[in-house]
């Protein structure tokens, strides 16, 4: 980053999201900013009371002007949306691009003082988590919990996302244990911010927000948080799920046979696409794995939404391919796959092997229907 490039927004009082920005930032080599700390406002919404049990021991954070003194960052007292005081920081600084560690809503004439824009790392998905209480809207909404880091723009929680880092969850985690690794996760996201930054490789895309999600009333957290543990369970199984995927793509036969270990119908779980393990195998060619998912349940009969099955999948890499093996065409056919199967538009893998001009594989599998060419 160049000499005086960067503006920190934080806040005057004792907050530990700045505190560890200024040191993370120092830590990175980023050490030309400015802290621009806003005084202590008391929120209609605010609230600060815990809605489940807190066993974590408690931090002490010092004064902010205090801790720039001693490790450098100039330092200004000022409300953040005073622009003629902001407009005299960013000229004397040079500075061009914002982070925040801590603001309220910052006005559109503050935000376009800054050539490069101001980023935020929201506690949550967007646009889905957007406001306050991204924690429980999270669980209320049955999503991911992460971090987005985002230029922001006029309104709250928009803007472009510049990417969106994922919460691990393992299934074990208190909500005090949950809402700490999120904060946590939240320094990663500054750290990979600022790498993207230095490489000069950051790129975003829009933030498609119809809408900001209304402080949530304290009944309302108090209620979510009955649903914190088939949240919890629903987000471990679904990193499982993700973890299958992608050893049936790699066509890793001892890491599936470990996670389906875990839980058997793993074998006839569907990702995002639709796609079935056996179809993820197939598709990319694991004969070994699709003979063991066979072998411990996968439906082999299985199509997607618009009824394209495995054995359709299963065909896709070998088009045109006058040295094409298809043993895993035969496993599948004499597993029970019907070559005869017709998808929503009507057509069969045949149909579509004709419509590539493959004759190779359409002679196949016309002798394997046991009709003569």
């Amino acid at each position: 980053m160049s000499e005086g490039s960067l503006l920190l927004f934080a806040y005057q009082f004792p907050h530990r999201k700045t505190r560890d920005f200024i040191v993370d930032l120092v830590a990175n080599g980023v050490v030309n900013f400015v802290v621009a700390a806003a005084p202590k406002k008391v929120l209609k919404h605010e609230d600060n009371r815990r809605y489940y049990p807190a066993t974590l021991l408690p931090e002490r954070v010092i004064e902010t002007e205090v801790l720039c003194r001693a490790i450098g960052p100039p330092y200004y007292p000022i409300e953040h949306g005073d622009h003629e005081g902001m407009a005299e920081i960013v000229k004397r600084h040079d500075i061009s691009l914002g982070l925040v560690a801590g603001a309220r809503i910052i006005p559109s004439k503050v935000i376009s003082l800054f050539d490069r824009g101001i980023v935020n790392f929201h506690p949550g998905k967007l646009p889905e988590t957007s406001g306050l209480d991204a924690f429980y809207y999270a669980i209320s909404k049955d999503i991911e919990m992460g971090v987005t880091a985002h230029f922001i723009d006029h309104r709250v929680d928009a803007g472009e996302q510049i990417f969106f880092r994922e919460l691990p969850i393992q299934g074990t985690e208190s909500p005090e244990v949950v809402a700490e690794n999120l904060y946590r996760l939240q320094r990663h996201a500054l750290q990979d911010f600022i790498d993207l930054y230095k490489a000069g490789t950051i790129t975003t895309s829009k933030i498609e927000r119809p809408y900001k999600n209304l402080p949530m009333v304290p009944d309302e957290k108090a209620r979510t948080l009955t649903c914190f543990d088939s949240w919890r369970s629903g987000r471990a199984r679904q990193k499982i799920i993700q973890a299958m995927f992608a050893a049936c793509e790699r066509g890793d036969v001892d890491q599936v046979a470990a996670l389906a270990g875990r839980s058997v119908d793993l074998v006839n779980s569907t990702n995002s696409n639709g796609w079935s393990p056996l179809v993820v195998a197939a598709f990319n060619q694991r004969i070994d794995l699709v003979r063991w998912l066979i072998e411990h349940g996968a439906d082999v009969h299985y199509s997607g939404a618009k009824g394209t099955s495995v054995l359709m999948y299963a065909k896709t890499k070998l088009l045109n391919d006058p040295e094409a093996d298809y043993g895993l065409l035969q496993l599948l056919i004499d597993s029970g796959a019907r070559i005869e199967h017709r998808d929503v538009y009507n057509k069969t893998v045949i149909d579509y092997v004709c419509d590539s001009r493959d004759t190779r594989m359409e002679r196949f599998l016309i002798e394997k229907m046991g009709v003569s060419t």
